[in-house]
């Protein structure tokens, strides 16, 4: 953001000056349009921004009692109106910092300003308040004491997990704020080596299936293989979530890896077609191909070992793993969220129905922006393109592979 082609916004009186009349306006209309599409979590890049809305925020500090020198932290869940397509609902800490705090930021996080302000304290900036430690320390103490706070249309509560109390350091001990520099749709929010704070900045109505799910296995199964549940931040009653409760923000316990599956085996596909893709297919295997299900059945060959190595053992762990999660959730229980239901045809068909859909929705916006693309993808766009029909009668054919 270039700061110079921006007056500040005024907020003398706090955050009622910022997030209502001529400020929201300004927010609403000029500076959230310029900022929304910038950052790496907002889903809505290939649409066009029809409007924005804030449509409701509470001063966190304030309801939280904290101290007068953590003043400047509130959150915001803001719409997003699209030319095509329903609206997003976004979840926005907002942070302010003044004096030189506002160098460091411009220097270190230039994407995560909203825009400059002005009060009694002077020259400052809005932004993105996942990059300020206090806005941080805040969420962070909201689930550690099981706060509540009233919003004026709703409520706000921490909810500590069960296993916080063995992870929590001992009281002398100062967790240090980090930033994790993974690329996700979500924003993860480092404290020590002993949590990570996960908030969820794409919101729909109803709890998120992330912080639901991790926290039945953790507390109601003896499935371990997932990272301790050790709190999440619900909203109920706010704008935007049609009367139910909302998942803003999950706590997990972190747990120390050297990268994530997804980025290794991209890494290691990148490694298989460099050394396979000059190589004859063997011909002794044409006519042992099969289904992937009756291939599953198999034992691996030894052509497979030879070109997957590592990754074949890693892909049977993870299959070992996915069949344990699986056996869980199916467990009896007296959670009628996690009962146990027959799929019939008719879900079936639905989740296909729903797969061609989103296939069909997404090669409709690649057709739309493909004259944006650079130069060096548009053949491999338009190849894809010429595809659709093929593409799209594909999950036709699953149907009768599911059936048999």
């Amino acid at each position: 953001m270039d700061l110079k082609e921006h007056s500040p916004l005024n907020v003398t009186a706090g955050w009622e000056s910022l997030l209502e009349g001529l400020g929201r306006l300004r927010l609403e209309t000029v500076e959230l349009p310029e900022y929304l599409p910038k950052q790496r979590w907002f889903a809505g890049k290939s649409r066009g921004i029809k409007s924005i809305r804030i449509a409701d925020w509470i001063p966190l500090n304030v309801l939280l009692n904290a101290p007068s020198d953590a003043s400047q932290s509130a959150l915001a869940l803001v719409e997003v109106e699209f030319d095509t397509g329903p609206p997003d609902l976004y979840f926005l800490p907002l942070a302010m910092s003044f004096g030189d705090a506002e160098n460091e930021l411009q220097r270190s996080a230039p994407n995560a300003i909203v825009a400059p302000v002005l009060s009694q304290r002077g020259a400052g900036l809005l932004y993105d308040g996942a990059f300020d430690d206090q806005t941080c320390a805040l969420l962070f103490s909201l689930i550690e004491n099981a706060s509540r706070i009233n919003a004026r249309q709703g409520s706000l509560r921490g909810i500590r997990g069960k296993a916080f109390l063995d992870l929590m350091v001992p009281a002398e001990t100062t967790l240090q704020v980090r930033r994790s520099s993974a690329e996700q749709s979500n924003t993860s929010i480092l404290f020590g080596d002993r949590f990570i704070l996960k908030l969820f900045r794409r919101q729909e109505p109803g709890l998120n299936p992330d912080a639901e799910i991790g926290q039945y296995l953790a507390e109601k199964t003896n499935f371990d293989r997932i990272p301790p549940f050790a709190g999440s931040i619900e909203v109920d009653g706010l704008t935007g979530f049609d009367g139910k409760i909302a998942s803003l923000a999950m706590l997990q316990g972190l747990v120390a890896n050297e990268g994530d599956g997804w980025k290794w085996t991209l890494e290691d596909l990148d490694r298989y077609y460099e050394t396979c893709a000059p190589l004859p297919f063997p011909e002794n295997l044409s006519g042992e191909l099969r289904g992937p299900l009756e291939l599953s059945d198999k034992p691996p060959t030894q052509v497979a070992r030879d070109h997957l190595g590592l990754y074949l053992e890693a892909g049977a762990t993870l299959g070992r793993r996915t069949a344990e999660l699986h056996l869980a959730l199916g467990a009896p229980t007296d959670d009628p969220a996690f009962a146990p239901e027959a799929l019939t045809d008719m879900d079936l068909q639905a989740q296909l129905t729903g797969i061609r859909q989103h296939a069909s929705s997404v090669l409709d916006v690649l057709k739309e922006r493909l004259s944006h693309l650079p130069d060096e993808v548009v053949k491999v766009a338009a190849s894809v393109l010429s595809r659709r029909r093929q593409i799209l009668d594909h999950f036709g054919s699953l149907n009768g592979d599911f059936q048999r």
